[in-house]
């Protein structure tokens, strides 16, 4: 079966309305669907972690990983508790600090380099480059750059209503 079925019993069993067919990739089905039910898939996957993918088009992991399980929310928790008893060799950044905005991504990642005693600033370096939001950046199908206000907002409403 294609990746999509595998990241969890919720691609396959209709609980999104819309079940993963059986050779697609998730990146496939996520362009099949309608935007509802891309953000049910998205949530289901944060909240319940999902089998790590295969195909190129998608994401992954070390080979010493490869039958490791990620485990969504709960993990993330666990990290953050981790965090909190390691306090100076540890530092949490929200991802959304790096897609708002360029000065926010330049930023963010001048508070890292600073946290990481780097005094080289990110303007110029590697860094910028992934910038999403200040220049075209090959993202293979990445659509941050492609929506705008409305639609963000749009989706932003849905996730708050899908939440409740």
């Amino acid at each position: 079966p294609g990746s999509a079925v595998k990241l969890g019993p919720w691609m396959a069993q209709g609980i999104l309305g819309h079940g993963a067919q059986m050779n697609e990739t998730y990146k496939a089905f996520l362009q099949r669907v309608n935007i509802s039910s891309g953000i049910l898939a998205e949530m289901h996957r944060l909240q319940h972690g999902a089998q790590p993918q295969t195909h190129a088009d998608e994401v992954f992991f070390d080979r010493d990983r490869s039958n490791s399980r990620d485990q969504g929310l709960d993990e993330i928790e666990m990290a953050v508790d981790r965090c909190k008893v390691l306090a100076k060799a540890c530092f949490q950044v929200c991802l959304e600090s790096f897609t708002s905005s360029s000065a926010s991504y330049q930023s963010t990642w001048g508070h890292i380099l600073r946290w990481a005693r780097d005094k080289r600033p990110p303007n110029g370096t590697c860094l910028s480059r992934a910038d999403l939001l200040a220049h075209k950046v090959h993202t293979n199908g990445h659509t941050t750059t492609q929506l705008d206000t409305d639609q963000r907002e749009a989706m932003k409403r849905l996730v708050r209503q899908f939440d409740t």
